[in-house]
């Protein structure tokens, strides 16, 4: 389950027990910052956690003061290390900010992966359908041993859920979610243009972008 920074993630004491309240800690907020963070370590190597995803990370440079950046920054370092395991920060751009606040830890950390949208980009680039084309061809693996499905990452299905979710890949989740579920509910197997679009108007029919369209049921030339 990702952690998501949207709580009271002012100090590094919130944030480890916000982490120990997701591992299941029955007491997360028990103790100062230093029993916080072994405890954090100790439950993270004994789950055999591999990783810890980050999510809404720009909820800390928006809650907390420079200073705290630099404490929390050192305090996943800190625990990246101790725990073994890797560390994936998810959020707006702005947030790079608080990794940039401790030297040490920018010295750990990967290139960002910067995920493009409609409101970005322009579907008329090739690079950016490549890229949104990749994230369908991976929803498309992992659906396709339960689903019959169109082929997702062809140009046709592509342009399809750009226009439906705006290029979101959040939104764009909802929708396959929906259709999950739906499939699931109905024991369908065969999935058509016509289920897709009962998921997308039940899952995001409001998104502004794209009200009052049907763009699975459009024809694309």
């Amino acid at each position: 389950e990702p952690y998501e920074s949207d709580h009271d993630a002012g100090t590094t004491k919130s944030f480890a027990a916000e982490i120990l309240h997701r591992l299941g800690d029955p007491f997360p907020s028990k103790g100062n910052e230093a029993e916080l963070r072994v405890r954090v370590e100790t439950l993270l190597r004994e789950t055999g956690t591999k990783a810890l995803l980050i999510d809404e990370f720009q909820h800390l440079y928006d809650k907390a003061r420079e200073q705290t950046w630099h404490d929390i920054a050192d305090w996943i370092k800190v625990i990246t290390e101790g725990a073994g395991i890797m560390v994936a920060l998810v959020g707006l751009p702005y947030a790079r900010e608080v990794i940039y606040e401790n030297p040490q830890l920018v010295g750990r950390v990967m290139n960002p992966i910067e995920l493009i949208t409609l409101i970005q980009s322009d579907w008329r680039k090739s690079e950016h359908q490549i890229e949104f084309r990749g994230i369908l061809a991976a929803f498309n693996q992992v659906l396709s041993p339960h689903l019959d499905l169109p082929e997702l990452e062809s140009p046709e299905m592509a342009y399809r859920f750009w226009c439906a979710t705006g290029g979101l890949i959040g939104l764009l989740a909802k929708l396959l979610d929906e259709l999950c579920w739906t499939s699931a509910e109905r024991g369908l197997r065969s999935i058509t243009l016509d289920h897709l679009d009962e998921a997308h108007q039940t899952a995001i029919a409001d998104l502004k972008s794209g009200a009052g369209l049907q763009p699975m049921r459009i024809c694309v030339a």
